[in-house]
């Protein structure tokens, strides 16, 4: 299920002990023995050290990323020879996707022809099989580690691929970090000011004015009061 997707994709799974059966001998059979899917594994970009070792220049795994992000259904060949862990190299280049990606880039270690209905992305190549010799032809993009490749020309993924850094996310990042911290400091000036005021301004209220009442004592009425005549 979906819940059985790690972000640290599918290269990584396949590689944990256990996951698949290493060695098979007999007809094609079921399992019935179920197996618990590798959960937790690292999810970050890291340098490319499979590609380094492969042929020098890590950055090839920054060439394969980028160009399933252009064209997610435009194949790509790598070639590799004996010798070589093809399922490392396709792990580096999966880590420099976003995790959203890492589980739509379909591949295959070990490829010799294409199979009508199913998709398959990244073929790599075994040197001396119909499928290398098959990839040769292939007018898309090919990765030959069996011949010098040089170095990839310079591109964001090329340096991930390098450094293990994404310059745009880790910019994005401060970006987001300055503003988290400028919030944080306004609302720290707000807050002082409202206890400044809370403490030292107290609110005056005015003395009601007392109002005046003119009293009319009347003349003639006992002491001194009567009816004042015409």
């Amino acid at each position: 299920g979906g819940d059985e997707l790690d972000d640290a994709g599918p290269a990584w799974m396949l590689a944990q002990p256990g996951a698949m059966r290493e060695r098979w001998s007999g007809a094609p059979a079921w399992i019935e023995e179920a197996a618990r899917a590798p959960r937790g594994g690292p999810a970050a970009t890291r340098i490319c050290e499979a590609w380094r070792a492969a042929c020098g220049d890590a950055g090839w795994a920054g060439v394969l990323a980028s160009a399933f992000l252009r064209d997610q259904g435009k194949p790509v060949h790598v070639i590799y020879p004996a010798g070589v862990d093809a399922l490392a190299l396709v792990d580096d280049a999966m880590h420099l996707l976003p995790s959203w990606a890492r589980w739509r880039a379909t591949f295959t270690t070990y490829f010799l022809q294409p199979v009508a209905g199913t998709p398959c992305i990244w073929r790599f190549c075994l040197e001396g099989t119909p499928g290398a010799d098959l990839a040769r032809q292939s007018k898309g993009l090919v990765i030959d580690l069996t011949r010098p490749v040089g170095e990839a020309a310079e591109s964001r993924f090329v340096r991930m691929a390098r450094t293990g850094v994404d310059p745009e996310a880790a910019a994005e990042a401060a970006r987001a970090s300055g503003a988290r911290e400028r919030a944080r400091a306004e609302s720290g000036r707000s807050a002082a000011a409202v206890a400044a005021l809370g403490g030292e301004a107290a609110v005056k209220t005015p003395p009601v004015a007392r109002e005046r009442v003119d009293t009319v004592r009347p003349r003639g009425l006992g002491g001194g009061a009567g009816v004042v005549p015409e």
